[in-house]
């Protein structure tokens, strides 16, 4: 998912069941669009990865309507993978995480003596 996309994303409204206080995912969701039009400059993102995957909502107001609350956390899933790609640490733990992957596979090729 690029800006783009989550600029023209629209969210169901419930007005029950479980759902998130519109005016808050929005205000988050524009600093994700930012984070996201930062990474395709070439910039790196003001938000962490962890930072939308760890965020949390209120709930809408019992009369009120609110976003799907699993929509919600579905989009926010799209966004912190692209986001993931923009973030320099993120890529140097895939690196690591690659190279003992790697190691582990030598090891276990080896004869056992």
């Amino acid at each position: 998912m690029d800006s783009a996309q989550l600029a023209a994303a629209t969210l169901p409204v419930r007005r029950t069941g479980s759902r998130y206080d519109a005016a808050e995912v929005d205000a988050f969701l524009a600093r994700c669009g930012e984070a996201l039009r930062a990474g395709e400059r070439g910039f790196r993102p003001a938000l962490r990865v962890d930072e939308i995957v760890l965020a949390q909502f209120r709930n809408a107001p019992f009369f009120g309507t609110g976003y799907d609350a699993d929509a919600v956390d579905n989009l926010l899933d799209e966004v912190s993978v692209r986001l993931r790609a923009y973030d320099p640490e993120s890529a140097q733990e895939k690196a690591q995480e690659a190279e003992l992957r790697a190691m582990l596979d030598d090891i276990k090729k080896r004869p056992r003596s």
